[in-house]
Order: structure tokens, then sequence, then C-alpha cells
């Protein structure tokens, strides 16, 4: 499925706006994105099924209509290379898991509210604006459990595998830069 090139320039345009990077082992999100979680597992370089219908509900809340898929994986600028698709809020979880997503990818919201970045280790990153994260979080009640989930993997990681850990610090600093309430991590 080829995008239009207004289309694709729109993309890199908001892409620009809510991420600072592609690394979802690093700080990724800009400042118009504040509000920060971890969300892990995830099914692949997709989200799970009750990820993929809590955003799909904050987005009708927010009134909208579709989002933004993009491969990010590489060095190079992504938006040269194919992998990027617009989605209807209508598309059914089993449709969005056919899509041809081989690599990293960020999923981000058209009117520029939220964006996440899926990693090949298991776990995505959610930025949004207040408002969008707290429906969100609304949206999916264990929402907490990935915080829990994600620092279980990694020490398991570390301990079975001898995985480096050393950047999760800087992860964690940057998901929880804006956070008034870290207690809720």
């Amino acid at each position: 499925m080829s995008l239009e090139q207004e289309t694709l320039k729109r993309m890199r345009s908001t892409y620009g706006q809510l991420f600072k990077g592609n690394n979802p082992f690093a700080e990724v999100f800009t400042d118009k994105l504040p509000n920060r979680l971890i969300l892990c597992p995830t099914e692949g370089y997709f989200l799970t099924n009750e990820q993929y219908l809590a955003l799909i509900r904050t987005m009708r809340t927010l009134g909208e209509s579709s989002f933004f898929i993009s491969e990010i994986e590489g060095e190079n600028d992504v938006f040269n290379n194919p992998g990027h698709w617009q989605i209807n809020v209508d598309t059914p979880y089993e449709d969005y898991c056919h899509l041809p997503i081989y690599l990293e990818n960020a999923i981000y919201s058209v009117a520029g509210n939220w964006g996440l970045i899926i990693s090949h280790e298991e776990h995505a990153l959610f930025g949004g604006s207040y408002y969008a994260t707290q429906i969100f979080k609304e949206n999916l009640p264990n929402w907490r459990d990935g915080r829990t989930q994600f620092n279980v993997k990694w020490e398991y990681n570390k301990k079975v595998y001898g995985s480096e850990v050393g950047w999760i610090s800087g992860l964690i600093s940057h998901i929880d830069e804006h956070d008034c309430k870290k207690h809720e991590f």
C-alpha cells in the first residue's frame, strides 16, 4: 500500500513534533508528549489486543478517526523507506496484526495528541498530552503492570543472558521526567 506524497509529508511533520529519536531504549519523546508510560509486554512488533483496544477507545474519546504507523528501525531517514500506513480507527485488531510490520515501529496520532514506539524487545513507550494519557490509562486498567513487567523482564535478561541494562535508568528518567506522581508507576 503506497501513501500519497502529501500524506507522507504530513506523517514526517507529525512524527518530528512528537519524537526526538527512534530508539525505544532511550529518550524518544519531545516535550509535546510530557506524560509517559511503559507498556510491556507487546505482541512482538504489535500492541496486544488489550493495548490496541485501549488506544482505539482513547482515540474515539479524543475524536480522532485515524492514526499513523511508521517502521522506524535503523539509522537512516525512515521516511525514505516503505513501511508507512494511515489506519482507520475502525480497523479490527486482527487486520492491524496482519499489516506487514517487520521492524520497530511508531504508532502516532494524526492530530499529534499521543505517540508510541514498539521495540523488538516486546515493550512499547507511550507518550501523550495529559488528557490523552489519562484517557488511555482509564481504558487500560492494568497500565501500571507495564512498568513491573518491564523491570522483571530486564532483571531476568541481565541474570540469564548477561544483557546490558545500563540504559534503563536513562529511559526511566525520561519516562518519569514530567511526572509529578512518580509513585503511580
